[in-house]
């Protein structure tokens, strides 16, 4: 997912033509928020934008919440007489 912020209404959508979303100032404490090239949201509080922008991704489906579990990765020791073997850690 793309996301382009820009500060300004005049040039901030043609520069972010290739972002999935865009968060773009509107006005003084205003934030408008497109989808692709069309704006869909207009004179947003700054204060809320953000929450406004994620709930957008969500509303389209491009949402992904966090890994909640540690990674694990595994390491392999190829030179080990028990080739095969895997141990994991956590990291």
């Amino acid at each position: 997912v793309k996301i382009a912020i820009m500060g300004c209404i005049v040039n901030g959508p043609g520069e972010m033509a290739d972002a999935d979303f865009g968060y773009v100032g509107g006005a003084p404490g205003k934030v408008n928020l497109y989808v692709g090239k069309q704006a869909v949201k207009f004179n947003i509080p700054e204060a809320e934008a953000v929450d406004r922008l994620k709930d957008l991704i969500r509303e389209h489906g491009k949402w992904a919440e966090p890994a909640t579990q540690p990674l694990q990765v595994q390491h392999r020791n190829v030179n080990s007489p028990a080739k095969g073997r895997v141990a994991q850690t956590e990291s």
